[in-house]
């Protein structure tokens, strides 16, 4: 006994009452019950925070669980009939006030020394339903602004810096035609040589800038081939939410947008903009703007003056759609002699 005091070594054997009041003030609730499930043993967390039916002097385990928990009737069933040695698991139980809480429930069957028997199985439970609401709401809200941006189809990317993997949505990969269970080589010369090759240099450098945190490069539009080979336009936002002591990012999270549809109208208004309705040629202020450029080159360019002769009798005796044809015609025409960088403009009525 001497001994035990100078070392200060607890022997479970020579002092049960120090056990039992171990056991007593344990923060988590702990019980045992006998091989028939009937409850013989509570300490005070349990008999604080759970409850079971004391009415009757048989109270058993079963009654700690929700009644409609299938999966806990089973796992205690198994316990009892010797066909598991242990289990945990998440569980609604029977809390003080009556209420069903989420609980983390750990059995184990406890031997006889002597005979190796089963004769004792001990529960510990502890309450998790604080952290269950937490996950439940969190999830809530992930599920939320995910149902979100996949309405509004953005896609969502997040790279880490630190291991050097993206992570990306659903609705990114829709709007690039990838399966949704394909491996994707993350790396950036993968992502890059997936670009139009008239993109490729303007983007490496401006996401080696918004990789560092640079103001004024959150945004960029690019081009990246769609799986079955045509080119969309990508609207990418992408922002900082990490870094290191040094300032150094280790985290960039961004959305992508499909744009292909906006820049085609783009396209069209700036043709409209630029260009005849009727012939396709250009305007008069595309053909302004065309002889200024040649004016300022060196050498200048050539310039030369149509006017279609006598075709006024064609409106005047067949109509103006007959005369739009003819128009159309002409147009056509040059159109076809034009060589890189030559510019044919209709610039009057005929």
């Amino acid at each position: 006994a001497a001994n035990v005091e100078e070392t200060g070594t607890f022997l479970f054997g020579r002092d049960r009452a120090m056990l039992r009041k171990i056991i007593d003030q344990a923060a988590i609730g702990m019980a045992v019950t006998g091989m028939d499930g009937a409850i013989v043993y509570t300490n005070l967390a349990f008999d604080r925070d759970f409850l079971v039916d004391r009415s009757s002097s048989a109270s058993t385990l079963a009654g700690l669980f929700d009644p409609e928990d299938a999966v806990a009737a089973q796992a205690l069933s198994d316990i009892l009939a010797g066909r598991l040695q242990s289990y945990d698991g998440e569980h609604r139980c029977r809390a003080s006030s009556s209420q069903l809480i989420w609980a983390m429930v750990a059995m184990s069957v406890l031997d006889s020394e002597t005979t190796g028997e089963p004769m004792y199985v001990v529960v510990q439970v502890s309450s998790i339903d604080r952290r269950k609401h937490v996950e439940k709401a969190l999830a809530e809200s992930e599920s939320r602004w995910h149902f979100a941006l996949e309405a509004a189809r953005q896609g969502v990317w997040d790279h880490d810096a630190r291991t050097g993997r993206m992570f990306y949505s659903p609705m990114w990969r829709t709007m690039r035609g990838i399966p949704q269970d394909e491996e994707i080589d993350d790396s950036q010369d993968a992502w890059l040589a997936r670009l139009h090759p008239e993109d490729r240099d303007r983007i490496r450098q401006t996401v080696s800038r918004q990789n560092q945190g640079e103001m004024g490069y959150d945004i960029i539009e690019y081009r990246e081939r769609h799986r079955d080979g045509h080119y969309v336009w990508i609207l990418s936002r992408g922002k900082p939410v990490e870094w290191d002591e040094e300032g150094n990012v280790l985290r960039t999270i961004g959305t992508d947008t499909d744009i292909t549809h906006l820049k085609e109208i783009e396209a069209r208004l700036e043709y409209a903009a630029t260009h005849d309705g009727l012939t396709g040629l250009a305007n008069r202020t595309c053909f302004q703007n065309a002889v200024a450029s040649a004016l300022s080159d060196a050498p200048a360019g050539a310039l030369m003056f149509i006017d279609l002769d006598r075709f006024k009798p064609v409106n005047d005796a067949l109509g103006h759609a007959a005369g739009d044809a003819v128009l159309i015609a002409v147009g056509r025409a040059l159109r076809k002699v034009l060589r890189a960088g030559d510019v044919a403009a209709r610039i009057g009525g005929d």
